[in-house]
């Protein structure tokens, strides 16, 4: 009963974070609330503080005795023979009452040190999630300048072979690449080759090692390509490096989805979507100062626990108070013979009253001051706290309004370099000039829509801080 209750208190708790739609980030909180290892325990604590008030607020034990004599004792009743005697103690009154107020309030305590740690798993789970997201947006960019660098390279071998060389990559998949480059030459051509001392079987040979000394199409398509077959190598170039960085990051994302289904308390494997859109859809709000200083698990449990030791100080106050018994006594006779009275063997029962006397002043002095110095403790706790929180609070609100202006920036950088690109592009494959620009502003326009994925990671990342300074 008590799992399902907490099931349902989860649930309850994960919707009011954000409404739930189909498989997002709500549904992994509510998934890591449920199944948290670590969450369970601390909530099996809180209930295992909250059956302590049934035990301080209880009465002591009534005491029963028995006597009996070994040898008659002889009354004026007659004959005693056993007495049994029942005997209820009751503190001062509002003792037990004290007792319960700060048994509850402890569990209470316990209950706001849940909270904290359910916050603590929340926030995980949105920072390893967010990252993974980042890394999925920055394979996506890998992946968009890869095949933009690919669509370079086709242009720089169209521009060789449109001067009259022939290029084949012998490599495949990001290996170095190698070139063959045949120039297709007239009779009278060849001729001319033999005439200056070379023969058709070293055609070949010659191409490779000396290509600058060809005469006819080869130095014309130097002249006018402009080193595209550097172009082409460097292009290819770039695409191994992207390559290898996009299967470090792919690499990356299967531990941090590792670490995601750990606070899951699922299989390392298990799938975890993670949309692209993810950004759109959250609706994670800016939550105030004053409402953390409300909700904040850490400042409410110190608070509690202010309340539970003026209860105890109250209580310990009492204990120095006298406990009053209410018993009963009754004893057994037998008749004795020649006894002339009319009561002789009757059973007496007689009513009886107690009262405890302390003393002994000393303890419930201490005790006293016990409480009352516990209870400053704490509410010199709460005054750092909420002083660490306000701390907390203007940092995380400074970083969200640096990744909103990181955000902003970014956003105008790319549209303005896209423009820019896009001329590039089509200077280059009229004329193949600027050729470093363009791969310069290729990267520079891969490196702006990181920083702007980043800034975005760093907002939602702010937010979740701001969640988790309120215990949310």
């Amino acid at each position: 009963m008590k799992h399902n209750i907490l099931i349902l208190f989860l649930w309850i708790s994960a919707s009011f974070v954000m409404p739930l739609r189909g498989q997002s980030l709500n549904d992994y909180l509510l998934i890591a609330g449920e199944n948290n290892p670590g969450l369970k325990a601390s909530y099996l604590a809180y209930y295992s503080a909250l059956e302590k008030v049934p035990q301080v607020g209880a009465l002591p034990d009534p005491q029963l005795s028995f006597g009996l004599f070994l040898k008659p004792m002889e009354r004026y009743a007659g004959n005693q023979v056993a007495d049994i005697t029942l005997m209820q103690m009751f503190p001062w009154f509002g003792t037990n009452g004290a007792a319960r107020d700060e048994a509850r309030l402890m569990a209470q305590a316990m209950y706001e040190t849940f909270r904290e740690r359910r916050a603590m798993v929340w926030y995980d789970v949105r920072t390893v999630w967010w990252r993974m997201w980042l890394i999925k947006e920055e394979l996506r960019f890998l992946d968009e300048q890869i095949e933009t660098l690919q669509s370079l390279e086709e242009i720089a071998i169209q521009r060789i072979r449109g001067n009259g060389a022939e290029v084949t990559a012998s490599g495949a998949g990001g290996s170095s690449p190698g070139y063959n480059m045949g120039i297709d030459q007239s009779a009278g051509g060849m001729g001319g080759m033999a005439g200056m001392g070379g023969t058709s079987g070293n055609v070949g040979s010659t191409n490779a090692s000396q290509p600058m000394s060809m005469p006819g199409s080869m130095s014309g398509m130097n002249r006018q390509g402009g080193g595209t077959l550097s172009d082409v190598l460097r292009l290819q170039m770039e695409i191994n490096e992207l390559q290898v960085r996009a299967e470090t990051l792919a690499d990356e994302l299967m531990a941090q989805k590792a670490r995601f289904n750990s606070l899951l308390n699922r299989p390392a494997d298990a799938p975890v979507e993670v949309s692209e859109e993810a950004h759109v859809e959250s609706d994670m709000q800016i939550i105030t100062l004053d409402a953390i200083y409300t909700q904040n698990p850490m400042l409410q449990m110190v608070r509690q626990e202010e309340q539970a030791y003026e209860a105890m100080e109250r209580m310990n106050r009492k204990m120095g108070l006298p406990m009053f018994g209410v018993g009963l006594q009754y004893s057994v006779f037998e008749p004795r013979p020649g006894n002339p009275n009319m009561m002789n063997g009757d059973n007496m029962l007689m009513p009886m009253v107690s009262v405890s006397i302390p003393i002994w002043r000393r303890k419930y002095n201490a005790s006293v001051r016990e409480a009352s110095l516990l209870r400053e403790s704490a509410v010199a706790e709460q005054v750092d706290v909420q002083n660490q929180l306000t701390s907390d609070y203007h940092q995380t609100e400074s970083a969200l309004r640096d990744a909103e202006r990181r955000m902003g920036h970014y956003a105008r950088q790319k549209e303005l370099a896209q423009q820019v690109l896009n001329l590039l592009i089509r200077g280059y494959s009229v004329s193949g000039a600027d050729f470093d620009e363009l791969v310069r502003l290729q990267n520079q326009l891969v490196d702006y829509q990181l920083q702007a994925a980043r800034a975005e990671a760093d907002r939602q990342l702010a937010l979740a801080r701001m969640a988790l300074l309120a215990g949310l």
